[in-house]
């Protein structure tokens, strides 16, 4: 609809800004929102989170019919969802950018509703409501995949190993529907700690710079080096949460690692009158950085100092798991 409006791509590229052509904006300059710390926080951090620890992503890989259509899936979505999603998203800001550039909208118009105001001038009457609907579906749709995945995580890993081990099917679903009512009250009551935040993307920027490094790094450690052992996991998790916990409250520490990016855009003033929150507010998407480097030298040093168990035992620990459940299958 937005390179219609212009009437072709030619008319659509001369009216979009030179720096809204680019892969990345300012790599720094900007602490509200640089290239370079999108590019830790969310191409480093965030995407292999969302993708391979994500449990509603992992729920939809597992639900496939076999291990060829969970390939399938894999190659799919890699080829053809990831760049359909990157070029969803930024569509709206690229148009509505261009509109503003020719004069059609305000030139002060508000970023935060720029999605918003675009939708609505290139949607004719009725389809602006149908946008909004799908948009909230899908809201919907991946919050509920979350609760899902946390429920079934808490009742299979923690509720019937540890708990309840005798417990039968209808107990385990009491238990799941438990579960989902707790983790859905715990994500209304921190909505007062993302409100600290200007927008949301900041926000969900700085919570995740600051949650996945650690888990992202165990990940990948374990899955592309088989020496990474056991020990050496738990001294990469422990140690990047320790190193959130300092970077939050000496949020100097992050300073060699943000490489030209400002630590806030905020007076110091208004950063102190911010109390606990000032530290998570400074460096809100280059902690990302500082967490990734150390969580990763932890995992490679601690690795050195620990045994590995060898792939030998890990596999015969994988054979006795897979005839223990050869019963239950059949």
């Amino acid at each position: 609809l937005g390179v219609r409006h212009f009437g072709g791509w030619e008319g659509f590229w001369t009216h979009l800004p030179r720096d809204h052509r680019r892969a990345f904006p300012a790599s720094g300059g900007d602490a509200s929102f640089s290239g370079m710390g999108v590019f830790w926080q969310d191409g480093i951090a965030n995407t292999p989170f969302f993708y391979f620890l994500n449990q509603g992503m992992v729920m939809r890989f597992m639900s496939a019919r076999s291990v060829g259509d969970a390939r399938k899936a894999t190659v799919i979505q890699m080829l053809i969802l990831m760049p359909l999603a990157a070029c969803v998203v930024g569509s709206v800001g690229w148009v509505g950018r261009a509109l503003v550039h020719s004069g059609v909208l305000p030139s002060n118009l508000d970023d935060g509703r720029v999605v918003f105001i675009t939708t609505e001038f290139l949607s004719q009457s009725g389809v602006f409501g149908l946008v909004m609907a799908a948009l909230t579906a899908a809201l919907m749709s991946s919050v509920d995949s979350l609760i899902t995945g946390v429920s079934a995580v808490a009742v299979n890993d923690v509720y019937k190993p540890y708990l309840r081990p005798k417990a039968d099917d209808r107990e385990l679903l009491r238990a799941a529907r438990w579960t989902s009512i707790a983790v859905a009250l715990v994500g209304v009551c921190i909505v007062p700690v993302y409100m600290q935040f200007k927008s949301i993307y900041e926000a969900h920027a700085a919570m995740t710079a600051a949650v996945t490094p650690p888990l992202v790094m165990t990940l990948m450690l374990s899955v592309f080096w088989k020496r990474f052992t056991k020990g050496a996991a738990l001294a990469t998790l422990i140690g990047g949460v320790v190193a959130i916990l300092v970077s939050v409250q000496w949020p100097q520490v992050i300073d060699p690692f943000a490489q030209g990016v400002p630590a806030t855009e905020k007076s110091l003033q208004a950063v102190a009158a911010e109390g606990f929150f000032s530290g998570l507010n400074q460096h809100k998407f280059m902690r990302a950085c500082f967490v990734t480097v150390v969580s990763g030298i932890l995992g490679v040093v601690a690795t050195f100092l620990t045994r590995n168990r060898g792939s030998d035992a890990v596999l015969r620990v994988t054979e006795e798991a897979g005839r223990a459940q050869a019963p239950a299958a059949t």
